[in-house]
């Protein structure tokens, strides 16, 4: 995927954190405060794996990206390098930012205050490093899960015809009806992820009656139909996660 689509992308996923950090109680920072920072770092966190770009098509030019690039450079990477674009490194480093504040707040190296703001900066920029990652896989060159296995993964096969589009977006959307509808105790995650399902399967029903046959590769009309995809998810969930404190106390 592209720099403006990985923004794009990015949106929804903060959303979906920030709502669940609120939901669960994990951050006391204000919501809507929460919400701003996160969307600030999440948007950064989505264009970083990319700075494995050659320097030249490197967009974000800043001085800490240019040391990064020439590292990932000096070591062997390119373009989806093993750096950036490997699943376990991105969870090893989303790992280490939780526990390296635990550390330095226990040794009373940051206040109470500093080790809230520092989990909500880094809580969005992981998020939109991991929503790089997801949106990645949802083209046929895929990424790796280990930094030291050169295969790469991915959701979708390299091209797929419009019968078996209709087949797996039928699938989604029962899913999604299923998770939401069969579900005994309907809480929070289950009713996203029933949503997210019935979201998902709609709009590949769509492609498959607007794009025909499919070819998953970056720049084509995959991208652009994942681009309005992600635009209409992010006006969906934006509206809900500003209503979002309302809704739960409802909920309760």
């Amino acid at each position: 995927m592209t720099y403006q689509t990985h923004k794009r992308f990015a949106i929804f996923w903060v959303y979906l954190g920030a709502m669940i950090i609120y939901k669960y109680n994990i951050s006391n920072i204000n919501y809507y405060l929460m919400l701003i920072v996160m969307l600030a770092t999440g948007k950064a966190g989505a264009l970083f794996p990319d700075v494995d770009h050659d320097w030249k098509n490197v967009k974000e030019k800043t001085t800490i990206n240019l040391i990064i690039n020439k590292i990932i450079h000096a070591t062997g990477g390119k373009h989806r390098s093993w750096q950036t674009h490997s699943w376990d490194i991105c969870i090893i480093f989303t790992l280490a930012c939780y526990i390296s504040s635990i550390y330095l707040f226990r040794l009373d190296k940051i206040s109470a205050i500093d080790f809230e703001l520092f989990n909500v900066i880094t809580a969005g920029f992981n998020l939109g490093w991991i929503s790089h990652l997801f949106a990645d896989m949802l083209t046929s060159s895929g990424v790796r899960v280990l930094c030291i296995y050169n295969k790469k993964i991915s959701f979708v096969p390299r091209c797929l015809s419009r019968i078996k589009v209709l087949i797996v977006s039928v699938m989604f959307i029962g899913g999604g009806i299923a998770t939401v509808i069969l579900k005994q105790k309907i809480d929070f995650l289950s009713v996203q992820f029933g949503i997210i399902l019935l979201v998902v399967g709609v709009e590949l029903l769509g492609a498959a009656l607007k794009l025909g046959n499919i070819t998953f590769n970056t720049g084509n009309e995959w991208e652009a139909y994942v681009y309005s995809i992600s635009k209409r998810l992010n006006i969906l969930f934006g509206l809900v996660a500003i209503a979002y404190p309302m809704i739960d106390k409802i909920s309760i």
